[in-house]
């Protein structure tokens, strides 16, 4: 078995809610990531692998993670499939049309609980080829790690969670720092557990 933990990046800049902002975390942000990263260091994760989506807001809270647990790797490595930037741009142009989605989700579910992946993949094509990018980057980061080893990977939301193996019971935007801890076994994903980060934060929906 490997594992791969895609961490969704903490507070930024400007941000209200958990949403917009600037491409860089805020000190509150730059609290709760170190925050997270100690809570994985005493929940016992040992990573070998350090993977961001590109943007700088991911490289800097996975920098930070990396100082908290005392780790210097060779390399950070980039993946811009945990980068939901070109799909959210593809099928709901901005940020805007994203919102609208969700309000619409929303009221098609016709209640208050929070949405779910299940719920997204239902309603959305955003979702539906997210999730698709999601799986094919944990599936082939899963091919450079040794069994019984761990990859840290920072990303977004909602993105992180797309790749879920019960959409059902797995939010659909988790907050700020959170992650998903993706088991996978051969070339299948076999479990998903959702970590909350200890200091909580906004969600996008």
């Amino acid at each position: 078995m490997k594992k791969i933990l895609v961490v969704r990046h903490t507070n930024r800049k400007g941000s209200v809610g958990g949403k917009g902002g600037e491409d860089a975390l805020s000190p509150l942000g730059i609290e709760q990531m170190q925050a997270m990263s100690r809570k994985l260091q005493e929940l016992g994760y040992v990573f070998v692998l350090f993977i961001y989506s590109g943007l700088n807001r991911t490289k800097q809270a996975l920098e930070i993670a990396l100082e908290v647990l005392g780790v210097q790797p060779v390399r950070l490595g980039q993946d811009s499939r945990f980068n939901f930037g070109a799909t959210l741009t593809q099928y709901l142009k901005d940020t805007g049309g994203f919102y609208a989605e969700v309000d619409r989700m929303k009221s098609a579910i016709g209640s208050d609980r929070k949405l779910t992946v299940a719920d997204a993949l239902e309603q959305s094509m955003y979702a539906r080829t997210g999730r698709q990018f999601v799986t094919e980057a944990v599936l082939e980061l899963a091919t450079e790690l040794k069994d019984g080893k761990t990859a840290l990977v920072t990303s977004h939301a909602p993105w992180a969670e797309l790749a879920a193996v019960d959409p059902n019971t797995m939010p659909y935007g988790i907050g700020e720092g959170d992650g998903v801890l993706y088991t996978v076994d051969g070339d299948e994903i076999v479990d998903s557990v959702l970590i909350e980060a200890p200091i909580r934060g906004g969600s996008h929906t």
